[in-house]
């Protein structure tokens, strides 16, 4: 009861970017698509015996598992042949085209419920978007934590705002490379606090290309068992001027998938 009194007051953020026919989604992943699949007219599905004066309408979507605000789940990305949880990404089965990736000695995703921490590079340095090819070292990190009041604990779930979220529905701007973000020894650091999570408000949350591409990832997933949170809308919650907060993540329970459509939340007590 404690725990429901102290958040019945709550504001409540949504963090993910609104689903939509011709949305923003980078080059791999496949479009949305949402159709209608009854009309309030059709009889279809009707109950024998139902009022005439009550309709029921249905439709359906379709979308890759890493189209608009997503996480990475843990079987998103291997590391010299191997998962996470240490499953040989050529052992057999483990690769499956109807059935995703199997995962051999854990789940690939789970409910986050954490600390959530709002570090916002274009606050920190003056400007609405920074610069394309900004890098965030360990350094620059720091510095930023330091000028915006953040301290990055054990078990946080690290937001990084670059101010993209403003130019998600320009595909070009957006997804155009280069993009900034966190380089290797970064998320090392991370790693290194024992952060559950972290994501940012662009497409690849790393800098990208990089000179190593993708081995951002390849820090935080397979060698860190880091969750990737990418293309989160934190406008709001920058305008807010607010640093810390409760972040609830609920990714859809996806047998074998690589990732998940996510709407995250950050609950302002």
């Amino acid at each position: 009861m404690d725990l429901i009194g102290s958040v019945a007051g709550a504001k409540i953020v949504q963090l993910g970017h609104r689903l939509t026919a011709g949305m923003t989604a980078n080059g791999v992943a496949p479009p949305f698509a949402h159709a209608l699949t009854c009309h309030f007219e059709h009889v279809t599905g009707q109950v024998p015996g139902q009022s005439p004066d009550i309709a029921g309408v249905s439709d359906m979507i379709a979308l890759g598992n890493h189209t608009g605000t997503h996480i990475d789940s843990l079987a998103h990305i291997a590391f010299q042949g191997k998962l996470f949880d240490g499953t040989p990404i050529d052992g057999e089965g483990v690769q499956d085209n109807f059935y995703g990736i199997r995962m051999r000695h854990m789940e690939a995703f789970r409910p986050l419920v954490t600390r959530g921490v709002l570090i916002d590079l274009a606050r920190w340095m003056g400007v609405d978007i920074i610069p394309r090819d900004f890098v965030l070292t360990p350094e620059k990190l720091d510095e930023a934590c330091g000028a915006l009041g953040v301290e990055i604990r054990k078990g946080d779930s690290v937001l990084l705002r670059t101010g993209f979220d403003t130019k998600y529905d320009d595909r070009d701007h957006f997804l155009t490379m280069p993009l900034p973000g966190p380089d290797p020894a970064c998320a090392r650091a991370l790693v290194a606090k024992g952060i559950a999570s972290t994501g940012s408000d662009t497409m690849p949350y790393e800098a990208a290309p990089g000179d190593e591409p993708l081995l951002v990832h390849a820090e935080l997933i397979p060698k860190g068992g880091v969750f990737i949170f990418e293309m989160l809308d934190l406008r709001e919650l920058a305008a807010l001027n607010v640093t810390e907060f409760l972040f609830v993540a609920l990714p859809l329970n996806i047998d074998g998938g690589t990732g998940s459509p996510v709407n995250p939340i950050a609950i302002l007590v």
